[in-house]
This record gives C-alpha cells, structure tokens and sequence, in this order.
C-alpha cells in the first residue's frame, strides 16, 4: 500500500489546523538564500566545521553543507546565523 506516511498526515493536519507551517512543528531547520551571496539559518543545532571554502552545521536531523568561496559567519545566536560569500552549493546529508 502506496501513500504518505502516517506521520506526515498528522503533521499536515496540525499544520492547517494552527495555521503553523510544517517545519515549524517538525523542528526542521529554516533556510533562506540571497542569491548567491548570503545564507541565513534558523533553528540549527551548530557549526560542525567551519572554513573559506566549506561550513558544515548540524541542522538536528541533518547535516547541512554550504560550499563556496570566501565564505565567511557573519553573525550566530542560538536562533540564527548568516553566512556570506560566494555560495556554490547547499547540500544536505
């Protein structure tokens, strides 16, 4: 039997019921791109490595991988950071 998992109905319903979006209830991390000079962040769980060319954070579930050049943390708090630079790729593992 084919079909979404039990789960995500839940989810889906919780969201439209509170009118909350979905990864807001499943913890999952919030990213938003400018381009390709500026990442922003929220919800991460901290930079697991960090350098010119990769930053690596752990967004809870998942590893998120910003490649590129001079990339560079501009600002972190436990709710946010930015990222700039000239990003190549975003990936997630």
């Amino acid at each position: 039997m084919e079909g979404k998992p039990r789960r995500d109905s839940i989810l889906d319903k919780t969201s439209q019921v509170f009118d909350l979006p979905a990864d807001v209830l499943t913890g999952l991390p919030r990213l938003e791109l400018l381009g390709d000079r500026e990442l922003r962040m929220e919800r991460h769980k901290g930079i697991l490595s960090y350098g010119t060319e990769e930053i690596q954070i752990s967004g809870g579930k998942m590893i998120v991988r910003i490649r590129g050049s001079a990339l560079e943390l501009k600002s972190m708090s436990t709710a946010e950071l930015l990222i700039t630079g000239h990003i190549i790729e975003v990936a997630f593992c």
